[in-house]
């Protein structure tokens, strides 16, 4: 399969020109690109334009980064998703990068109340690593007898959370499974928890900010600090510091008024990641590449 789509390739290669912007969004679209003749300083080939949607970290943790290095060290531009990554995709020997965050659509959401409850959306997988939240709960669920914390999500790790769930007596905390209405859930709730170990430019994040809610995350990778100003519009809390995250979590479930004006701030700041607001950053790019 691969050698039909690498001929594929190779024809359309000999039909388009240096007018042609090839926008190869993961790296192994640039190997096949690369295998099928492609030659950056052939100026009478297309012009490319490289994306790694992953961080630098997880690039190092996943061993893509050698690919990555070896696949965008001669295309025109190289865009990553966060300032932080492209410096430290700069410091790893890459030319020409620049960073634009995803852009993020406005969840639909019915209308419903506030409820006491912590959530997270994310696979029951262990990049997500969400024992971590559990745990955390466990610290501070005595301290909230009026709180609760919803787990939406499935996978490979369902039976593990459960487990722990039970093991440590936790009363109300509940793995709710697949969600499609995923605003509907992040405006039900009165703050958001993410407790991944790896994080590109996690969208999550986003969503729960257009919905006026405040996110309580590890730091797990640069983009978090763009995402989320520490005390301003959530709070990012050390990688696995199980008890650095309850206590923002409680800390927030006591004080309603900090957590709204949080809630408020989130909503601000998700404005930056419209369709229409990266779409521009896109144009702009396109346009200096046709200069």
């Amino acid at each position: 399969l691969r050698e039909i789509a690498v001929n594929r390739l190779r024809e359309l290669l000999g039909e388009w020109d240096s007018h042609t912007v090839i926008l190869c969004t993961q790296v192994y679209g640039m190997e096949h690109l690369l295998e099928a003749g492609y030659d950056a300083n052939d100026l009478s080939m297309p012009r490319v334009i490289g994306q790694y949607h992953g961080s630098h970290r997880e690039a190092v943790h996943t061993n893509d980064l050698r690919r990555v290095l070896n696949a965008y060290k001669d295309v025109d531009r190289f865009i990553c998703l966060s300032e932080a990554d492209a410096i430290s995709f700069r410091d790893s020997g890459l030319n020409n990068v620049g960073w634009i965050a995803n852009p993020v659509p406005e969840p639909v959401a019915e209308e419903t109340v506030r409820r006491n409850v912590f959530v997270s959306l994310g696979r029951y997988d262990p990049i997500k690593s969400l024992q971590y939240f559990v745990q955390a709960w466990a610290l501070i669920e005595s301290t909230l007898p009026e709180w609760s914390i919803e787990l939406y999500g499935e996978g490979e790790e369902r039976d593990l959370l459960q487990r722990t769930i039970d093991g440590l007596g936790l009363q109300r905390a509940r793995l709710m499974g697949m969600t499609t209405d995923v605003g509907t859930v992040l405006k039900s709730g009165k703050a958001h928890v993410m407790s991944s170990q790896n994080e590109g430019l996690p969208l999550a994040i986003v969503e729960a900010g257009y919905m006026g809610t405040p996110t309580v995350t590890f730091d797990s990778a640069p983009g978090i600090s763009y995402l989320v100003t520490d005390g301003v519009d959530g709070f990012v809390v050390p990688l696995n510091h199980t008890q650095a995250l309850a206590d923002r979590m409680l800390e927030l479930a006591q004080d309603s008024t900090r957590c709204e004006r949080m809630g408020a701030a989130a909503l601000v700041s998700a404005q930056r990641f419209l369709p229409a607001t990266i779409m521009a950053r896109w144009e702009a790019e396109l346009t200096e590449m046709s200069r």
